[in-house]
């Protein structure tokens, strides 16, 4: 027969397996879960399906979610399911949506790719900037050897796609539950590879970087090597441009230094205005206390709290007054004097006291 203490022991024991349910996380998880079911957009999905907390929900609740984006994405036509395969990163899945006739050089706007939050909702995005952008590597390796194109910019004045993102680095745990670390600089390694073309916007901006960092410090990476292999496909026109916007920026950091100056000799002269205002009150508010017959007034700390003194000009010399003394009150309670108080006169600097109010 077992004792009460191996039954509690046993009892114990046998929780040790099952998580303890916790209503509020159970509520959450299913909110997160019937947000992703509710979602139809990709970004939506995207943003909704693939939230850790979807498990608070119970068993089954991820692979509701990600049974939900399945057949979203099945339905679509092949270059939205490009777009999510990239978005939900799965390389077998854009093989799949371009061998369905997916356009690799499709564009979307901001809003189709990052939703209803999205900045610039309707500036444009190529599929290959945006796995660039997510440091996808294998699915930007796959859209490049199918032809996408590596010199695609929403305008002449962007930075290419791989010069935008060279300082970004990630680290994340892929399916196989290994770290992988991807760089800006893997992603600009494969452009280069596949045919891009230097602008000028896009030198202007490494050679700002080179000139700013140094390999190594903050994780910078050396992009000079990148730089220079860009360089050595520089063509006339580039030559130009770079030249033209080299001289806009010098004139731009001119302008700068100018209003920076011109910003700085304000602030000297405003505090030099209010300087001399404080030193012209000082000056007349010792004046007044140099006049005969000037009621003044000092505090001084004593035993039983802040002692005012207060006195009357009676005499002047070069840099003193004389004063007589002629009586002191408490600060908080202005009826009340110091025991044995005596008039007294006193030559003092007249700048230690203060005219009486």
């Amino acid at each position: 027969m077992r004792t009460p203490l191996a039954i509690a022991v046993a009892l114990l024991l046998s929780g040790c397996g099952t998580a303890l349910t916790n209503p509020q996380e159970v509520a959450e998880g299913q909110q997160a879960l019937q947000a992703c079911l509710s979602a139809t957009e990709i970004a939506a999905m995207r943003s909704t399906c693939f939230r850790r907390v979807i498990d608070q929900a119970g068993e089954n609740a991820a692979a509701q979610a990600e049974a939900h984006w399945n057949d979203a994405v099945a339905r679509m036509q092949p270059d939205e399911r490009l777009l999510a395969s990239i978005l939900w990163p799965n390389l077998n899945a854009v093989k799949a949506a371009i061998a369905s006739g997916a356009n690799v050089n499709r564009e979307f706007t901001n809003r189709v790719v990052a939703g209803t939050n999205a900045t610039d909702p309707q500036g444009m995005r190529s599929v290959l900037d945006i796995a660039v952008g997510a440091l996808e590597p294998e699915i930007a390796e796959f859209l490049l050897l199918e032809g996408a194109n590596p010199n695609w910019r929403a305008s002449e004045d962007d930075l290419d796609m791989f010069t935008s993102r060279i300082m970004k680095t990630q680290s994340y745990r892929d399916r196989d539950g290994n770290v992988k670390t991807i760089t800006g600089m893997d992603m600009a390694e494969l452009g280069v590879k596949y045919g891009l073309a230097p602008t000028a916007e896009s030198l202007l901006q490494l050679e700002v970087y080179i000139q700013t960092y140094r390999p190594g410090i903050y994780s910078t990476p050396d992009m000079k090597p990148f730089y220079d292999a860009l360089m050595q496909r520089i063509t006339p026109e580039v030559t130009q441009r770079l030249v033209s916007l080299k001289e806009k920026q010098r004139q731009a950091d001119e302008q700068r230094a100018k209003e920076e100056q011109k910003r700085n000799d304000e602030r000297l002269q405003s505090e030099a205005r209010r300087r001399l205002v404080s030193e012209q009150a000082t000056k007349a508010l010792n004046e007044r206390k140099r006049v005969i017959g000037t009621r003044i007034c000092k505090e001084a700390p004593s035993q039983f709290g802040t002692l005012i003194y207060i006195g009357y000009v009676e005499g002047l010399a070069p840099e003193k007054v004389q004063i007589r003394v002629s009586n002191a009150v408490y600060k908080n309670a202005p009826s009340l004097s110091p025991g044995g108080f005596r008039e007294n006169i006193l030559w003092d600097h007249p700048s230690t006291w203060n005219i009486c109010e």
